[in-house]
Parts: structure tokens; sequence; C-alpha cells
């Protein structure tokens, strides 16, 4: 297919010719054959300007479709050929327009592609220039490149380029992706490339690590591919050479290290394995030699992690190229979990950062191990899982894992705490296997025995270490109460241990030799408690019981020995644990509740009636949702009261014990940044009610605090109408905020006492940190957390679902009638709607109690309102019972009485004008609509005109109830074409629609077209806006002069001034 040119001046030049054609026939004579024809003139160039001679030229009608070129010569000639100025003219060539084709396909010795221009005009006696640029013809050369080695072998990424092309050769070659004159090899070896016929070129070959050559491609004007040529590479090379050094310590050689160039010497002639591999002296020398170009080289190490560096080889020179080698490190990453019981599956992350054969996994002494195993396709970043030993292979204590390789080793612990088995000691159970509960918290025992050991026992036989807490217990059968933040401080036994239970250490005190309930107390080795926490290597608490197990033991007598270097009773009669787990703060959650005093009945627990919520209105009560363990210890020294006081609260925040609890605005919505507060102190239960929550309801998942939790959250309850509570401003969020403070490098330690003297439980030794005070249960790399939740802070309010335009309810005189709404009243609340007319003697017309408030914050008040005519004007209030002092009522509006509900405001089309006949430039008054509010009440709506689907007239229109009005768009002229129009006239609850007829003014130019109309600027009505009154709102897009209507003022200055130029159409 020929390449197709269109003459760009087509239409122009035949609509003149056609003109010209026209003006002839009215002459006489002028129908001569001369006449009818016209001259062609013909520019022929190549890429580069050139003219191209022995061009043929072959002209067509356009009516025949000849895109070949076995087109017939101009007539009367034989050959048209261009000359050697590439150029032709024939000046008797019949007029039309023409197809012309420019070319000499049947000559194999002429270079260039023939070209075809379509709709070219001949115009009588006018002359037509074109100019055809040829394209010049091409051949392809494939083939493939191979390099010299031992196993010649394909090369990717060789260069081919034909390197003596001219810049004048290679702009005659057509621009196409498909033409090429550089290629790169392929996968095999393959290249593709495309040159210009007639021409004798050379190709160049060239690649990375080979000598570059060219090869003579001789002329041929065939076109032919060329196919198959084969041309071998040979390869050159060069001297890599250097050190290979410590990391950080460049003056210390590495030896032994083996380099290597990562190549294949079977495809390089002169380069075998020898030479691209060396193993580094004493002194970490290396020399290698490497194929020219860009080659990776591998240093590996036994001791040294491995190392890979692209270097460029320039050939026939010393390249140099130093390494420097970190040391290999084996690390353990995590063990998970670190406290386990038998059958737990524990997993080791481990890294290496360099490479080995073996990997060896231990767990326990290394002379006696309880699992010994080497590691499978074991890799630089792994995991290894194990199964903890039946209780019966393993006792409890801490075990060391350790991983190895020949010149490494990394290890960490694991804790193993199984329930106690009491047959293992020879003793009954002492109730559970193990008490659960989180660290500073309460936790309720089983007692047994006379006597109790709490702790001393220890990890494991082959360890040193030993509990770091031992007591003496004096008990009955039966079961007490443990607050695990105060065991070992200088409080009373009713406060550690609960009532009826005595502690050596908390009564008589450690370094007191037995008396009272302990005169029967005997210590093997030591005459008081103190001394024989000496004897084990029991110092005194340094910090609350942290996270862990504690043995619980109990003895039929006070006879106390060491068995192993771990005290026990001569005469135990049971065992079980203390299992304290880490606190946790979880979450804090908002609900609200209707208005009452925040101790009400109905929030004597988690209360059904409360709502999760972010809003709350003035008045209402806040539930404050605490999902945290971990500070009750501290607070309350009952864990089964019914609520904790306020000042308790109060008490535990002035304390250095690092927990925060805060109410603050989070969010200010207006200018004034009013600060919304919570007081604990000096307030009273009725404003601020702290209810313990004794469940663990709270945790999906209880086995994370412990299941024998006695308090696992709290719920504070705030009445916002008391003095405890500061409100900020409408709009405003709050945020609670509760805290676990620690500051980080250091942590919470009790004053230094000796063996026989307990700290007090609340005086730190160390102070806080810039005001962040420390948790006890936080270690000293532990930082803060928290957790929060916001509420917005609404005025109490209504929003009736039916009102009139003044915002008046509407209320149905029906029976059963119903008034709808939404509120931001709490769900729950219980409201009263009353209607009232101040005029009568008895001003109660109807009172609807018990209106509740539901889950989505909407109302629905059914009552019977059969008794009030349509059109009475009444009061309602809607108002709620100890909202706010001295003011229930939330809303006081009037409320308009209907006949019909679904009639209230109803604007329908009468008078309509149907069919309206205008000429252009005359008023549209013939263009109105009567309409109608055939409802009860008054309304406004906006009626709206149109013109072929465009606005016209947007009117506000406000009538009381059977009211009308009538509207026309006599203030509009027509600028619309001559033409039949569809007008609609559109309100909410009707539409008509006409026709508007457009004829010719009786004087004056015609309209023909819209384009040029002038366009009228106004203000659009927003549809969300309602003016006061009735407002006319002509053209409410700026649209009269694009759709062909304009204002008065245009239309009147066209036709004063008569022959003035408006909208472009007179003159």
């Amino acid at each position: 297919m020929l390449p197709k040119i269109k003459a760009p001046s087509y239409t122009a030049a035949m609509l003149a010719g056609c003109m010209m054609i026209g003006l002839l026939l009215l002459l006489p004579g002028a129908a001569t054959a001369q006449a009818a024809n016209g001259t062609l003139e013909l520019k022929v160039i190549n890429a580069d300007g050139e003219p191209i001679d022995g061009a043929e030229v072959r002209v067509n009608d356009e009516s025949i479709d000849k895109t070949e070129f076995n087109n017939d010569l101009i007539e009367g000639e034989a050959t048209v050929e261009t000359d050697s100025d590439g150029r032709f003219r024939n000046a008797s060539v019949p007029v039309g327009v023409k197809n012309i084709t420019v070319g000499n396909p049947g000559d194999s010795e002429f270079k260039y592609e023939s070209q075809y221009h379509e709709s070219v005009a001949i115009l009588i006696g006018e002359t037509t220039t074109e100019q055809f640029t040829l394209e010049r013809k091409t051949r392809t050369v494939t083939g493939q490149v191979f390099s010299n080695g031992r196993d010649p072998a394909p090369i990717s990424d060789a260069t081919v380029e034909v390197t003596n092309i001219t810049k004048q050769q290679r702009d005659l070659i057509r621009n196409s992706d498909s033409l090429r004159q550089t290629a790169t090899t392929n996968d095999v070896g393959e290249y593709r490339i495309d040159i210009p016929t007639s021409t004798g070129l050379n190709l160049s070959f060239s690649r990375d690590g080979y000598k570059s050559t060219e090869v003579v491609i001789g002329s041929d004007d065939s076109g032919e591919v060329i196919n198959n040529l084969l041309h071998v590479l040979e390869n050159q090379d060069g001297v890599v050479f250097g050190t290979v050094t410590v990391d950080n310590n460049g003056e210390v050689p590495v030896s032994g290290a083996v380099i290597k160039a990562d190549v294949n010497p079977a495809n390089w002639a002169q380069i075998d394995e020898a030479d691209i591999s060396d193993t580094t002296g004493s002194d970490g020398a290396y020399r290698i030699r490497a194929p020219s170009g860009r080659h990776t080289v591998i240093v590996e190490s036994e001791t040294f992690n491995n190392k890979k560096k692209e270097v460029t080889v320039r050939p026939n020179e010393a390249n140099e190229t130093n390494f420097s080698l970190g040391i290999r490190q084996l690390q353990i990453d995590s063990v998970t979990p670190q406290t386990v019981q038998s059958g737990d599956t524990v997993s080791i992350d481990y890294t290496y950062s360099g490479q080995f054969e073996t990997l060896n996994f231990t767990v326990g002494p290394e002379n006696q191990p309880i699992i010994s195993q080497e590691v499978d396709d074991a890799v630089s970043s792994g995991k290894i899982t194990f199964e903890t030993p039946d209780r019966s292979e393993i006792e409890d204590g801490n075990y060391t894992i350790t991983l190895s390789t020949p010149r490494r080793t990394a290890t960490d612990t694991i804790r193993v705490l199984n329930p106690v088995d009491p047959e293992a000691v020879g003793v009954g159970e002492l109730g559970e296997e193990s008490y659960r509960a989180p660290a500073g918290d309460f936790v309720e025992i089983t007692t047994g025995g006379e006597y109790m050991l709490i702790g001393g026992d220890r990890p494991s036989d082959n360890s040193d270490t030993i509990t770091q807490y031992l007591d003496v217990l004096y008990v009955e059968e039966g079961s007490t109460t443990i607050n695990t933040r105060l065991v070992g401080t200088a409080v009373s036994s009713d406060r550690a241990y609960g009532e009826g239970v005595k502690s050596y250490a908390h009564s008589i005190g450690a370094d007191s030799e037995p008396r009272g309930d302990f005169a029967d107390v005997s210590f093997t080795g030591a005459s008081t408690l103190a001394e024989f926490r000496r004897n084990l290597g029991i110092d005194s608490r340094a910090t609350p019981l942290q996270t862990g197990r504690y043995r619980l033991l109990a003895g039929e007598n006070g006879r106390i020995t060491v068995d192993s270097g771990v005290p026990r009773f001569r005469k135990p009669v049971g065992r079980s644990n203390l299992i304290l787990t880490q606190p946790q703060l979880e979450a804090v959650n908002t609900y609200v509740l209707p208005p009452e005093s925040a101790n009400a009945e109905d929030v004597a627990g988690p209360s059904d009636d409360a709502t999760e919520s972010n809003t709350i209105a003035e008045g209402e009560r806040l539930l404050i949702e605490i999902q945290a363990t971990g500070m009750y210890g501290a607070t309350t020294d009952d864990p089964t009261v019914e609520s904790i006081p306020p000042a308790a609260i109060a008490d535990l925040l002035a304390k250095p014990e690092g927990v925060d609890m805060d109410l603050s605005t989070w969010y200010y919505d207006g200018s004034e940044n009013t600060e919304a507060d919570l007081q604990f102190s000096a307030v009273s239960p009725s404003d601020v009610y702290v209810i313990p929550d004794t469940t663990t309801d709270q945790w999906e998942d209880e086995t994370v605090i412990g299941e024998d939790s006695l308090i696992s959250g709290l719920y504070i309850v705030v009445d916002t109408r008391g003095e405890a509570f500061s409100a900020p401003a409408y709009g405003d969020v709050m945020q609670f905020t509760t805290a676990y403070e620690s500051p980080d490098g250091s942590r919470y330690l009790y004053q230094d006492t000796d063996a026989g003297t307990q700290p007090r439980p609340f005086d730190p030794a160390i102070e806080s940190a810039d005001g962040v005070e420390h948790y006890p249960y936080f270690g000293a790399t532990d930082t803060t957390v928290a957790v929060n939740s916001t509420v917005e802070f609404m005025e109490p309010s209504i929003q009736y679902g039916r009102t009139t335009v003044d915002g008046s309810l509407v209320v149905p005189a029906e029976t059963g009638g119903q008034i709808l709404g939404s509120t931001t009243l709490a769900p729950g609340t219980q409201a009263t709607i009353q209607l009232i007319d101040q005029s009568r003697s008895d001003p109660e017309l109807v009172t609807i109690d018990e209106v509740t408030i539901e889950d989505d914050r909407t109302f629905t008040a059914s009552a019977d309102f059969s008794e009030l005519a349509s059109g009475d004007q009444v009061t309602v209030e809607f108002y709620t019972a100890g909202r706010l002092p001295g003011n229930r009522v939330i809303d006081r509006r009037g409320a308009r009485v209907v006949e019909d509900i679904n009639n209230i405001a109803n604007y329908q089309i009468t008078n309509f004008s149907g069919t309206v006949a205008v000429q252009q430039r005359s008023s549209l008054s013939e263009v109105e609509a009567t309409i109608n509010n055939t409802g009860e009440l008054t309304g406004q709506q906006v009626v709206r005109f149109s013109i072929d689907g465009k606005p016209i007239r947007n009117e506000s229109l406000r009538l009381s109830g059977n009211g009308n009005a009538t509207l026309d768009l006599s203030d509009q002229f027509v600028t619309l074409p001559v033409g039949t129009y569809e007008y609609t006239v559109r309100t909410d609850n009707d539409e008509q629609t006409g026709e508007l007829r457009v004829a010719s003014p009786e004087s004056g130019t015609t309209i023909t077209s819209e384009d040029t109309n002038t366009t009228t600027t106004s203000s659009p009505l927003d549809e969300n806006e309602l003016p006061g009154e009735n407002d006319d709102e002509s053209d409410p897009n700026g649209l009269f002069g694009i759709v062909g209507v304009s204002g008065r003022d245009v239309a009147l200055g066209a036709a004063l001034t008569g022959t003035a130029h408006v909208l472009g159409y007179w003159t």
C-alpha cells in the first residue's frame, strides 16, 4: 500500500474553482477545451532535501480508487518523469480532484519508495503545487554472534551497529520501529539490523570482554533479507588484584579467604579455572585474571562474612579492588514464649551473618541437655521449634538454649513453670493447682494446714538462684484474699493477706524470734525469719511482687527445714502455686446514660441501659469503661466492695504509682477554649460513682490476665450536672486518658532496707523523671503506655420530622396521629411532649407521657389529636425530668394543626399558557402560569421555567394555604433561531410542558444561529437557601444568551437603535 497524503486546501480550492466555473459559463464562448485545464507542478525530494530525478508521475481522477502504481499516465504523454532538479510541470491537466502517484517501482535501481497523494484539486487556469518527499528503500541483515572460547557459545548483549552510514543515508530511511541501524543480540546471540539498498556498509560488533571487529556488507538493490550472518568475537582479559582485611581495622589482613570472579572459563579463550580464583596468604593479598568488562568478584571466608563487588576489568591492565570483611555473627533474635509449661511449643528465631554446613541446637546444661539435635537445612535466617518435654522429664526452672556452628555460639533462656504436681512432693493439692491473677491486684487462695509458706522455691535444681521472697503465714482452713501490691511491705497482715491470716514478716517482724501465733515455728540453722532468709540468699523486696510463680506450701506444723537448698515444712500437707501475670492497660470506652445521679440503681454494675457513644448532651451521665489490671491493690483494701469511693481514685493518682487518669478538652469547636475537667477528690458518689468490674467480661481471653482476677476493670459514672464535672463548650470534644507511666532507662524501686525490715509500699527510692512517674510493674526499658477515648459535648436539642417553613411543628388532627423526630439526647431518655394553648382557661390540650428515645436517638410519639381543629395554632413543649436545674424544657415552639398531614403545602400549576407563538426579539409575556397552594399551610417552593431543557427563570415563591400567584416571562425577549421549542414550568409537586413557536420578525434581520448570542450574568439560586419572601432569580445560570432569551435591557436597546449591532445578527 502506498503512503497517502491528503491535500490540505481541498475545500477552499474547490469552492473557488466551482465559483470560477459558474462565472465562466455565464460568459459567451467561454466553454473552450483550454478553459477546462489547469497546471500541475511537482517537486520531488528525499529526506535530506535533495532533488530526485527519474521519478514517474501518474495522475487519476479521485472517483477512481487507484491506490496501486498501475495508474494511467497523464493524457497525451508516454513518459512522465521528474527532471534532474526533481521537478515536473504540466499545463494541460484536466480540471477536477485528482490522485497523484510518484515513484518508479519497475526500476530496480530506483532507490526510493513510491508515494501517493489524494484529493489534489486542479483548477481552471490555476497552478497547483505539490511536494513529494520520498523515503529510502532498505534491506535487512540477520545473524548470530559467538565467542571464541573452548566451547564457543552465543554472546548475548553484544552491540551490532552500522558504522559508516552517513547522516544523509540514515535520514533517508523511514522512521519506523521495525527499521534499526543499531541492534543488541538476544539470549542466543541473534540480531536483526536494517541498512539502505545500493550501499556498501560496515557492521561493527562489540561487547565487554571482547575485541571489537567490523565486517563489510556489499551493495545490493534487491531489498532481500540477508540471513544467518555468523560472527565470532575474540575475548580480552585483565588482572584484578588487591588485599582482604578485617572490617573497621584495615591493618589486619584476612588469610585463607577465597577470591573468585563469577565467570565461566569455558566461554573465554586463554582463561581457565585457575586464572579466575586465588586464596589470600598471611598478607591478605590476592591476584586473578578475568575477561575485560564488568564482572562480580566474590570473597568467601569461614571466619568472616562473605562479600561481593562489581568490578570493571580494563583489558591488558591491572585493576585494584580491595575488600574488608566483617566477623560472622550468630544470634538468637527471639524465643517465644519464654515462660512455658510441658507440652508447649517453643519457637526460636535466629540469624547468622555467614554461611555454615552444620548448626547444632541444645536446651539445658551442656553436660546433660534435655534436647540436642543438628538442624537440617540450616540457613542464615530461620526458625527452630521444639516441644517442651513432659513434666516427668523436666523440672521447673530456667534452661539455656544454645545454637552453635563450628566457630560461633549464641544462647538464650526459657523458664519452665508447670502447675504444681501434688504427688511430686508427696502431699495433697492445696485448693487449685495454681491461682492466676495480675501482679498488683487481688487474688483469693485456699488455705490449709496450720502454717503456709509463700515463695522461697528454686527455679531449677541446678540453679543457684532462689525466688526473692519468703514469708510464713499462720492460717485456718478456708480461704483468704491476697493484695499482691502490699505483700512484703510495711503494712498489717490483714491488708496484705486478708482478714484472719497472720504474716510472720507483717505482724511480728522478720527479724523477731518466733512468738505469739508463730511460737511453734522453727527454722533450721536460724533463729529468725530474717536470718533464715539471709542463709538462703533472699533479700528484702526491692520492688513489689513481679510477674512469675510463687510457691504456696501448707504444713502440719511450723517446723521449717531446707531440702537441697529449698525451704519446706517437715510435714507438708498441700501445695499450689500463685502465678502473677503482667498487668494490662487495654482500652477506654465511653457510654451515655439518661440524666440521673451517678450512683442511681441502673448503674449498680455494667449497665444494660448504657449506650456506647462518642457524643453526650449536657445534663446526661457519662460512663467511662477502663479495661485495665495492675492498679487495684494500690486503690482499695477490699476488692468485694460495690463501689470504690472517688477519694480512693484521687489518692491513687496522688501516689507516685505511675497511674494517671485525666479528662480534658481535646478539640475546641469555638473561639473560647473552655477546658473540660473531672475531679475525684472531695466529691460525692452521686456526682462520680466508681464501680469495680468483678468479672472478666471485658476481656475476650481471660487467661491474658488470669482467670482468678478479682477486679479486671473499672466503670466510672459521671453526672455532668454535678460539681465534679467541668463542662466544655457545646461542640467541643473531650478526651479521657488512662496511662501507666515509665521513663526510659529507670524503674520503680523501694527504699533500701535490711532483711528484717519491710519497705514502705508507696515511697519509692527513685524520683520521677521530668514529671513522669514509675509504674511498679515496668522494667528499665519500658516506657509509658496510654489508652483514651473521645466524646463530643453537645447541646440538648430536638429536630422534628414534619415542620412548616418557619419551623413550627405540624400536628395531624386525627386519632392515632404521630409526632416524629430525632435528638441529641441519650437513648433510653424518658421525655414528655405537651401541646398547650395559653389563651384557654385549661391550657393543656394533649400530653404524651413516656416518650422514649430509641438507640438511634429517634422518637415516635402517638396521641389522639382529633379534638384539635385544623388551623389551630398552639405551643408544643418537649421536656425531660431532671435534665438541668430549674429547666426541664428542651424545646418549645409553635405548632400548626392540619386536617391532612399529607397535604400541608401543595403547589399545583393552573392557567398554563400551553402553545405560544412569538417573533424573534419579542417579549415572552404570553408564557405564564398560575401557581395554587392547595395545601392547608403556607409553603415556599422554587418555581422553575426552562426552554429547550435550559433554565430561564427560578423564583422562590411563598404562598399561604389555598393562596395563588401568576408568574410569566414578560421581562425576557426571544433571540432563538426560527423553530419550535419545548418549554416547561415545574414545582416540587407539579410540572406542565408547552410549545414555543419562534417566527422571523416582521422587520429586521432574521436570527439564524445561537453561536454569537450575548450572555448576561446573574447570581444562581442555591436551592438549599429559602429567601424570606418571593425572590425573582431570572437567569439562574447566566444562560439567557446561550439559550436564545435576552433580558429586557438588551432587547429594547436593539429595538431603539434600529441598525445597532446586537447579538451579532443586525446590519
